[in-house]
């Protein structure tokens, strides 16, 4: 699991820290399960993350740099479907450059 944040257009990688909350929300999921019972402390640092916003998801997401962004472009019903938790019935598989839902 890699919380990869983006590269700017010139190059420039500014980490998002809604990455790291959601490669600790989904490790916590499988840690819930029993999967992974020895966590790097790379991957204990995002799990303890996520557990620091999970309560106040939809703030944090809205306050962060890439939240605010997308606001004030005039997305904040992204913002807001992006703050849902436990909602996707689907499972996206990358297939020639196009996400598709893998159960189809």
């Amino acid at each position: 699991m890699i919380a990869a944040g983006e590269k700017w257009p010139d190059g420039e990688l500014r980490p998002a820290i809604e990455d790291l909350w959601g490669a600790g929300a989904v490790m916590s999921a499988l840690a819930a399960t029993g999967w992974g019972a020895d966590p790097s402390p790379e991957a204990l640092v995002a799990m303890s993350a996520w557990r620091g916003v999970a309560q106040s998801l939809p703030h944090s997401l809205a306050a962060c740099a890439s939240g605010r962004e997308l606001r004030e472009l005039g997305y904040p019903e992204d913002v807001a479907i992006a703050a849902e938790t436990d909602r996707s019935t689907a499972v996206p598989v990358l297939e020639e450059q196009v996400f598709r839902n893998a159960s189809h």
